[in-house]
Parts: structure tokens; C-alpha cells; sequence
């Protein structure tokens, strides 16, 4: 037994080509017999079966096969219903009263006429089949003429077309006037067809009377409302033995993880009864349930809709907080598989489930709005819920003067994030407690409504504020944040009270700056860097504001020039005695020495020394005779740098020269060190790094681990709360760093969540982990 398919093949056709008893003539050109059906014009190159039944199909194989208008059989006539299979290959169902002979087909000029005459079988005919309804597994009986000529029996499948088929070879019985055959289980109702099971087979359908295969069928189908996984259900009927499999068809595809677009159902048939008993899975949802049998066809026997639960209250329903338990209760709890609160992606699983009640915790991000209950079913059930806002607010000094601390007071302040005022500047609340939180307002804020943002996201609208404006030099524009602040650039800000305006420092250093208008142009120092400090200096006040400044990677100093002649051993002095600061030059920068020889070509001589009695300097040649292109240039390590440093800075002395320039250069690192040292990552210690150090760091930043070379460690980082945010992940291949990219989120964790360090309050990272040892952690913008 096989499945056939009523459809050509190529190889069907190349079957068709090789007919012994085929053959064909073209009236167009006379030339001799030709198989190639992919040449163009209208060629036929075969057709067949011959001989045929007659109400059987006839098949012609060519090219440009479509192009035939009729076809004449002896004793027909021009036959005009052709099927069209393809330009290779048209059908003709052979009338009854057609004649042995030869076949014309006709085209629009010519005509093509087979060399081979067509000839007939036996008159095959199909009387009737019994017993029809017939049930799979059990014997039919095909009556008529020359059926011991056929040799397949082929019952319905699918709506395709498609067959499953019964060889003569396994026929119960086979003789001219009788076909006796098992019917398959997967046959289906519909139109019996026998076959010769011929390479070009002869197919003879009997369409007087269709075949009825019986279906499982339910006493009645079932209304199942209010139904519940894990109930039982039992279906009564006839012929259940069919049954292969049973679904719950139209199930719900939005219901992730719970559910695909069919749920099988295990049953189980009792043959005595006859019924299918089974049980609702967890997984059912609204639809209809089905037998399917072995063919595929599928019977409903019941309707199904999926309880929900009903009288479903949240207690507290308002008022809540982060970590608070909320008890839902209601009928028919046991439903629920997680709950979704507002503003959180997560579901979150109940810590306890019964079928009247449910208890999970809230979790910190979560908002006013539904909590809703995911149901096994995949239906949804929504219940409000409302969060702890600051209420009662009051100020205090009110009015606030602009640059002072503000004191808010009121309810549930240890909710607040961060406070925006008029002007859309927005601050971070300072360690708020439950019932006072203090900012400062900024400089730039203007009378009006106060907004809290709370750390869940919400905003609350306070009372406005009056802001009294201060009474010194204070900025109000500050650069764009798409605006790229440098070392050794010019900083230019909007101030007000410009003439109060005495002075300008960078990190507690005087700079010059330009006063023009109400902007202020600031000329920042090539050392600046992240957490830049610049302060304005109105006479006995100041103050002070945090930039982060894109730190020189090439820094270039001219420490000195003038002319200098240093024959005979002379010296240049002005380097010594504190005229220079050696301790800001970082070990690795190049000084470079620029001098004329007094005469070309002659030899001529450089020697360091230090303020110290003109000892030499440490680290360094005695002497550096005649140097190339006029120019000595020397690393300062920290050896020579520590003895510039500790003796009295630097001498210059030599012969046969004049000196004219000094510059000291270096490289700038590009990352900012937050933390070097040696630390053993274990789970149990762990490493604590102010907010302080963060300070420059921005949104993107990589923040980077350097270990002692390892494979295998992990590192856990962690806000103050021990709340984990990230885990730098395990490497299997040995490495000496690692990198993490630092999160708007990460960061504002770190510098907003408090916790406790020796019984000390604590804003910034905690650091464990395990299988290496830190040496060095840093983050680069």
C-alpha cells in the first residue's frame, strides 16, 4: 500500500516517451520520429497509454503542446475539452464511442497525426461497491466487468487529489467480475478509483456513487463552560475506535510559552462503553475539541470555554510600596500562572496560590495602573492597583534662594528620585527619608510647579515654589549636551550678574577668561579632564560647578625659552629652585632641549644637572655630546623625576652652544582609573567604589577590569542596595581584562542607591566575584 499522487512527473514522462506501442508523425515537415519535447514550434513526441479505456484519460507529451485547439479520434470526432497540463503535455478523456485508429491533433496551421494507431482494452466497467458507509479496517467489495485487468485500488486521501492505494497482491479477492480489498485507515470519503498500476497507468473512477467512509461520531457534542484544567471529561459515541489523536483546534497563539495552535489531549477508549475519557490539560484555552483519525478528518465533540476567575479583589489595592505583599483574591485563583504589573516587562510568580487567593510581592519599578493575572488559558484578568505617592508637600526656605539647599517636607519623600523644577532642571533628591528629602535648587530654576519624580517612574506635581534669584555671578546657559567640551579649548557659558564677576578657577587654579556681554569664554587648562571643577569668583563668594571635560591626549608645554649661550661650561638656571613644577609631568614624558651650535660642524656638548650644588642628575649620561638636528630629547623617567623633585629642579649646562627652548610633552591616558590596587575576587568580601569615582563617567562608558591573567572568573556588580545590575560574563579562554559597557540605568543606580558600609551610609559599586585577582579597574567615554 502507497500513497499515488494524479500528478506528472518528468520522469513520468520520460516513462510516457518509452511506450513500445507510441509513436507519432508531424504533417508539417515529414521528417523522421524526433524525442525531443523541449524544441520549440508543435511537436508531439509521445502519447498514451495504448491501449486506453475507453472514458480513461489519453496524455500527449510534446512542446508547444498548448497550442492544439482539438483532437480527432476515429469514430468521435474533433474532441475541443483539452485539459492543459503544461505546453509539454495536454489530456482528452476518451469518448465511448471511439474507434481503433489513428489520432489527429489539429493546431492553428497543421495538424500532427500519430504513426501508431490508438487501441482499446476490454470494456472495464464498475457495477457498485458494498457495504458503502464503510468503516476503515473492514472489508468492501467492488462488482463490474474486467476487473481481474485491474490492479490497484486507489481510495481518497486529502482534498488534493491524492490517493492511498491497495495493490492486487494484497487483494482478499481478485477476479473478473469482483475486486475484494481492506479499506485503509487513512482512507477518506469521496471517489473510488481502480488503476492498472501500468507505468502510464489507466485510471477508472467510479463516480455513480461515492465512497462513505464512517467517522467517529459523538452521541452529542459537548458544552463545556467553565472549564478547568485538570477536569475530567467523558464523551460517549459510535466507532471511537477511530479516534488516532484529539486537539483543542483555534488555540490561542498570543498565549506564549502556554500553548501552541493545536494542544493535543491524551485519552484514553474503552472499548465496552464506548467512550474516550480524558483530562483538560494545563494548557487548554477557548475552542473546540476534535477527534482526528487517521486520515486527518477531525469530528468536534465539544465546545470548550476556559473558566476565569470572577470577584477578584487586590488587597492593599493603594498605597503601595516596593516589596509590599498584595493578597488578589477571588474564585477560581488556581487559574493563574504569573502576574504582569504596570511598568514592569517581567511576569512575576506568586509566592502562594490557592483557588481563592493569591500573594506576590510588588516589585520597585511598578506603577498605578492594572495588575494583570496571566491565566493558564492564556486569558487575561485585569485588577487596579495604585501606588504610594509624596503627599502633604511643604518647602522650607520658602521663598527658596536659587543655589541654596531646600528643605522639602511631606509623606512618602523616600519614593522620590529626583525633583524637577520650572525650567525643566531636574535634580537628584539628597538621601530622602519618609517624611524629608533636601535639594539645592539650581541656579537656573524658575518660579512654579515642583515635579518629584518617583524611582518607579512616576511623577507627582507639588505646590509651586518661589525662587529669589542669587546676588553673585552664576551661570544660566550651559553648553549643549551635543556639545563637545576639550582640554585646552575655550569654555563659553551664559551667566547672569555679570558684573559681580572678579575672578575665574579650574580646579581651584586662576584661568584666564574673556567677559563679553552676558557670555563667558573660559580658557580651560590642557590637564582638564571628567569632574572638571570651575568656579566663579564674585569678590568673598564663589560658586562652583562640575563639568566633564575630554581629557588632552597630547599635551605640550614650552617650560622655557630665551637664548642662553652655555660655552665654557656655563649654566641655565631658570628650571631650578621651584621656577618649575616637576611634580606634574608623569613619568614618560620627553623633554626636549633645543640649541645652536657656536659653530657649524664643530663638536659641540649638553649636560643635566640639578639645583643642588649643579650635581648630576640622576639616571642620565654624564654628558650628550654634539645631539643630532640641534635637538636632545630624554624620557624623564620616574627616577629622574623624583631627583629633579627632590634636588632643587633642573640645570643646564654643556659647551660650544646656546640654548633657546625647553618643552615638556606627554601622552594623556584616555581612560579614568576608578580603582587600582590588588583585590581577590570571592563572593564572600567584596569591594566597595565610591560615586565619587564615577563622576565623569557618562552613558556608554566602557568601564574596564584589569585581572591577573585567568580563564574562568566572573565578576558581579552591584549598586548599593546589593541589587545586582550586570555580571561581567565567565570567559573559557584566558584573558588579562575585561570589558563592560555602563548603562544610563547603571549609572544612575550607582549614584542614587544607598546602602551601608560599616554601618556607614554608601552610594556607588560593589564589586565581587570569583577564580581571579583584580589589579586595576577604569572607564573610558
Amino acid at each position: 500500500m502507497k500513497k499515488y499522487s494524479n500528478k506528472f512527473t518528468a520522469v513520468l514522462m520520460m516513462c510516457l516517451m518509452m511506450v513500445t506501442a507510441v509513436a507519432f508523425t508531424s504533417c508539417d515537415d515529414g521528417t523522421d520520429i524526433d524525442t525531443n519535447q523541449f524544441k520549440g514550434g508543435v511537436h508531439l513526441n509521445a502519447f498514451g497509454p495504448s491501449p486506453v479505456l475507453r472514458g480513461g484519460e489519453l496524455r500527449f507529451i510534446g512542446s508547444g503542446l498548448d497550442r492544439i485547439n482539438s483532437i480527432t479520434l476515429p469514430g468521435a470526432g474533433e474532441i475541443t475539452d483539452i485539459q492543459v497540463v503544461s505546453p509539454g503535455e495536454i489530456r482528452i478523456v476518451v469518448p465511448q464511442n471511439a474507434e481503433p485508429g489513428l489520432v489527429v491533433l489539429n493546431y492553428a496551421g497543421g495538424k500532427i497525426t500519430t504513426l501508431t494507431e490508438l487501441t482499446f482494452l476490454e470494456p472495464i466497467e464498475i457495477t457498485g461497491i458494498a457495504p458503502n458507509p464503510v468503516k476503515p479496517g473492514h472489508e468492501i467489495t467492488i462488482t463490474g466487468e474486467y476487473l481481474n485487468l485491474m490492479k490497484e485500488v486507489c481510495f481518497p486521501f486529502d482534498e488534493m487529489g491524492d490517493s492511498v492505494n491497495v495493490y492486487a497482491e494484497d487483494f482478499v479477492e481478485h477476479t473478473r467480475t469482483t475486486i475484494k480489498v481492506v479499506v485503509p485507515a487513512e482512507a477518506r470519503g469521496g471517489v473510488l478509483k481502480l488503476s492498472t498500476a501500468e507505468e502510464v497507468p489507466n485510471v477508472m473512477p467510479f463516480e455513480d456513487e461515492e465512497l462513505v467512509v464512517v467517522l467517529p461520531a459523538p452521541e452529542t457534542v459537548l458544552d463545556l463552560t467553565d472549564a478547568k484544567p485538570g477536569q475530567e471529561v467523558t464523551i460517549k459515541g459510535t466507532d471511537l475506535d477511530l479516534v488516532t489523536k484529539m486537539q483543542i483546534d483555534d488555540f490561542a497563539p498570543e498565549a506564549e510559552g502556554r500553548a501552541g495552535d493545536a494542544a493535543d489531549i491524551e485519552f484514553a477508549y474503552d472499548a465496552e462503553k464506548s467512550a474516550i475519557t480524558f483530562v483538560l490539560p494545563d494548557n487548554s484555552h477557548d475552542g473546540v475539541i476534535v477527534f482526528v483519525t487517521a486520515s486527518a478528518v477531525k469530528v468536534a465533540c465539544a465546545n470548550i470555554g476556559m473558566v476565569i476567575p470572577t470577584d477578584v479583589k487586590a488587597a492593599p489595592a493603594d498605597g503601595l510600596r516596593g516589596g509590599d505583599e498584595i493578597t488578589v483574591t477571588g474564585v477560581n485563583m488556581d487559574q493563574v500562572t504569573d502576574v504582569v504589573f504596570p511598568n514592569v516587562d517581567k511576569a512575576v510568580v506568586p509566592s502562594s496560590l490557592s483557588s481563592t487567593e493569591l500573594k506576590v510581592a510588588m516589585p520597585a519599578a511598578a506603577q498605578s495602573g492594572d495588575l494583570v493575572l496571566n491565566l493558564k488559558s492564556g486569558k487575561t484578568v485585569a485588577v487596579p492597583i495604585a501606588t504610594a505617592k509624596p503627599e502633604n508637600i511643604a518647602y522650607n526656605p520658602a521663598p527658596a534662594p536659587a543655589g541654596d539647599e531646600l528643605t522639602v517636607t511631606g509623606r512618602n519623600l523616600d519614593l522620590v528620585k529626583t525633583v524637577i523644577f520650572t525650567g525643566g532642571v531636574e535634580v537628584g533628591a539628597d538621601k530622602p527619608s519618609a517624611t524629608e528629602l533636601k535639594v539645592t535648587v539650581p541656579l537656573t530654576a524658575a518660579s512654579g510647579v515642583v515635579k518629584f519624580v518617583m524611582t518607579n517612574g512616576e511623577t507627582v506635581e507639588g505646590p509651586e515654589l518661589t525662587v529669589e534669584l542669587p546676588s553673585i555671578a552664576y551661570i544660566v546657559e550651559m553648553p549643549g549636551e551635543d556639545v563637545e567640551i576639550k582640554a585646552g579649548d575655550i569654555l563659553k557659558v551664559g551667566i547672569a550678574n555679570e558684573s559681580l564677576l572678579t575672578g575665574v578657577k579650574v580646579n581651584g587654579d586662576d584661568v584666564q577668561y574673556i567677559l563679553n556681554g552676558t557670555f563667558l569664554y573660559i580658557n580651560l587648562p590642557a590637564t582638564a579632564g571628567p569632574g572638571t571643577t570651575v568656579t566663579l569668583v564674585s569678590g568673598d563668594q564663589s560658586l562652583d560647578y562640575k563639568f566633564d571635560i575630554i581629557p588632552a591626549t597630547h599635551v605640550e608645554n614650552v617650560i622655557w625659552t630665551g637664548a642662553v649661550d652655555i660655552t665654557g661650561w656655563g649654566g641655565m638656571q631658570d628650571l631650578a629652585w621651584g621656577a618649575y613644577d616637576w611634580s606634574q609631568v608623569p613619568a614618560g614624558a620627553k623633554m626636549t632641549i633645543y640649541a645652536t651650535p657656536v659653530t657649524d660642524g664643530e663638536w659641540w656638548c649638553l649636560s643635566l644637572r640639578v639645583g643642588d650644588g649643579w650635581n648630576a642628575l640622576a639616571g642620565v649620561p654624564g654628558q650628550y655630546d654634539s645631539p643630532a638636528d640641534g635637538m636632545l630629547v630624554v624620557e624623564l623617567t620616574q627616577e629622574i623625576l623624583d631627583d629633579l623633585i627632590a634636588r632643587q629642579g633642573l640645570v643646564i649646562t654643556g659647551d660650544q652652544c646656546i640654548i633657546s627652548k625647553v618643552v615638556v610633552e606627554w601622552e594623556n591616558p584616555t581612560e579614568t582609573t576608578v580603582w587600582e590596587g590588588t583585590y581577590e575576587l570571592a563572593w564572600g568580601p567584596h569591594l566597595y567604589i565610591s560615586k565619587e569615582n564615577f563622576d565623569g563617567a557618562k552613558a556608554g562608558a566602557t568601564l574596564t577590569f584589569y585581572v591577573e591573567s585567568a580563564s574562568g572568573f566572573q565578576i558581579q556588580l552591584n549598586p548599593a542596595d546589593w541589587n545586582s545590575f550586570a555580571t561581567v560574563a565567565e570567559w573559557n579562554e584566558t584573558v588579562d581584562k575585561v570589558t563592560y559597557t555602563l548603562t544610563a540605568d547603571d549609572l544612575d543606580k550607582l549614584r542614587t542607591i544607598e546602602g551601608s558600609k560599616d554601618e556607614s551610609p554608601f552610594t556607588g559599586m560593589i564589586i565581587q566575584g570569583s577564580g581571579t585577582t583584580l589589579k586595576k579597574i577604569t572607564y573610558e567615554n
